[in-house]
């Protein structure tokens, strides 16, 4: 498609993945192939763009045809794929990308979390602005290429973050709980706590701690 529509299509979606360069370029072949990944599929949108030159998402970034790219209406606007062209190499970066610095827990996120990831660090709260929210989003810029970081409700005003609550044991309780998690079977998980009195009183230097 060419760069004006791929920046209307692109807003529409959360998710998407860009290839920029010619049909014969052994690029595109990886593109092809990662696009017909059903794991893959569920997680991003695939576009290709054959007029990069004339396209502008997100900051100049540089890039050199052909070139991969993703594109996140919700966090960074626009990465670049930097590795080496293998398709193992291609699938680790879409994995890795998928999360935003902290994720709401929705829909979206059940499957990559659960099935894909296997681990992540929750906090649950039905706070909107408190210091130790603001601690975790500072730990999450430190350490969110170790895990990812989820913010989830335990009371019913999001039924899918109520859910989650129930699986974890917290359901309708006030919060705010900090827990690491990693699935051991599709209908269990280890949960571990920080070490700390108190999660209002938690710094993003113990989450990171914690994280570590």
């Amino acid at each position: 498609m060419s760069a004006e529509l791929l920046k209307e299509e692109a807003a529409k979606v959360k998710r998407a993945i860009i290839y920029v360069g010619p049909e014969d370029a052994p690029h595109f072949d990886l593109f092809r192939r990662m696009s017909n990944d059903e794991e893959i599929r569920k997680l991003y949108v695939f576009f290709h763009c054959f007029d990069w030159p004339n396209v502008t998402l997100g900051e100049n970034l540089g890039i050199k045809v052909p070139a991969i790219m993703m594109a996140k209406n919700y966090d960074t606007p626009l990465v670049a794929f930097k590795g080496l062209w293998k398709l193992a190499e291609l699938e680790e970066w879409a994995n890795k990308y998928i999360r935003s610095t902290v994720i709401n827990f929705d829909s979206d996120i059940v499957d990559p979390l659960f099935k894909r990831i296997k681990q992540g660090i929750i906090l649950f709260s039905n706070d909107t602005d408190e210091p130790y929210i603001n601690a975790f989003r500072a730990a999450a810029e430190e350490r969110s290429n170790h895990l990812i970081f989820i913010m989830s409700r335990t009371d019913d005003e999001i039924p899918i973050q109520q859910r989650l609550a129930h699986f974890v044991g917290l359901e309708n309780k006030p919060g705010p709980f900090l827990r690491i998690i990693y699935m051991k079977a599709e209908d269990y998980m280890d949960r571990f706590e920080p070490a700390v009195p108190s999660v209002v009183d938690i710094t993003s230097e113990q989450i990171v701690d914690f994280v570590d």
